[in-house]
């Protein structure tokens, strides 16, 4: 939610960039849209990530949340929000991220429940699809001398996929949740935070890898298709215990119109025993992503329209006009969502 600038927002200074607009402010940090500030005129709107004073004096986690920001600098994907700056000096340190016009897809859902809606499953599939195409590049990550840097997002979730106006959707936060980790852990151990979109892995505290990542992209995929919470309880406790059990319902049985395809993606990325190697996964995953299979509508074209099309054919030219129009209905249906809404 956005506030609005108060006599101290509106005096404050962080070396270049002035903070306008505090959009939230969690157990880590203040999220502020700010203006960076230049030479000869030039200025741009950021988003300022502004660690809390008390956690600045953290000095192991200071040293790990710079140390994930740097790795995390060096990604460069459509679907990542990137870092464009790390400032750590006398008492501040943030993070500077671009910024992007959009809404996350956790306000897009919970909008379209206060309507006694779902979001479409098409839109849905375009968001994630576009979400675990961010993933697979930071899980991809190299850095400067061609070695996998191994960065996992921990926190993939509604909240840190947004959704943005020119109909691109991307991950905002990667990587900094092993820093925030430190802050999210009882003195007795016990794991807090969003743990409804935490891997099994996750809840014993065992080591991660990036099946901790798809497995969340797998929550946040059922409900979003369902409208429903997938893993939901009295407590913390209920909870963790659905996430090791793994008694998830298909998609299908609460939405009938879903395929058996899109439950068998579900399936696959909330599997408790995930050691299918990575390239069988994608082959699995390559048919079902597509967007037209979602709902369960088959259509048989005629037989002289089954023929494939010659290289450079005009027989193209018609699918090329159907994505484009696809495209431009999943703009306006963005564009549509998000006006008037506070923007990230």
């Amino acid at each position: 939610m956005t506030r609005p600038i108060s006599a101290t927002l509106d005096t404050m200074r962080l070396g270049n960039y002035q903070p306008l607009l505090e959009l939230a402010s969690g157990g880590m940090a203040t999220v502020y849209v700010a203006r960076q500030v230049g030479g000869a005129g030039f200025e741009r709107l950021v988003v300022i990530k502004r660690v809390h004073p008390h956690l600045r004096k953290d000095r192991a986690f200071t040293d790990m949340f710079l140390d994930e920001a740097r790795m995390c600098s060096t990604i460069r994907h459509p679907n990542v929000v990137p870092v464009i700056d790390v400032v750590d000096g006398g008492n501040e340190l943030f993070l500077v991220l671009e910024y992007i016009e959009s809404l996350s897809l956790y306000a897009l859902l919970q909008g379209a429940a206060g309507r006694g809606e779902r979001v479409p499953p098409a839109i849905v599939s375009r968001i994630l699809v576009d979400a675990l195409a961010g993933l697979h590049a930071a899980h991809e990550a190299v850095d400067l001398r061609g070695n996998k840097m191994h960065l996992i997002h921990r926190d993939v979730s509604p909240q840190n996929i947004i959704v943005g106006t020119d109909g691109t959707s991307r991950l905002i936060d990667f990587g900094i949740a092993k820093a925030a980790s430190r802050i999210t852990t009882t003195r007795d151990g016990v794991v807090k935070g969003k743990l409804r979109y935490m891997s099994p892995e996750q809840v014993r505290q065992k080591p991660l890898d990036r099946r901790a990542d798809v497995f969340a992209a797998g929550v946040v995929l059922h409900e979003a298709l369902t409208g429903e919470r997938l893993f939901a309880g009295e407590d913390a406790g209920d909870v963790a215990i659905g996430i090791l059990v793994g008694d998830a319902p298909a998609p299908s049985s609460l939405v009938p119109s879903l395929t058996p395809e899109v439950d068998a993606v579900v399936a696959m990325a909330l599997a408790t025993q995930r050691d299918e190697s990575a390239t069988r996964r994608r082959r699995r995953c390559k048919r079902p992503s597509n967007e037209r299979s979602l709902p369960r509508r088959r259509a048989r074209l005629p037989a002289s329209s089954r023929r494939r099309p010659a290289p450079n054919s005009n027989a193209t030219a018609p699918r090329c006009r159907r994505r484009l129009r696809a495209t431009s209905r999943f703009r306006r249906w963005t564009r549509h969502r998000l006006k008037g809404a506070p923007r990230r």
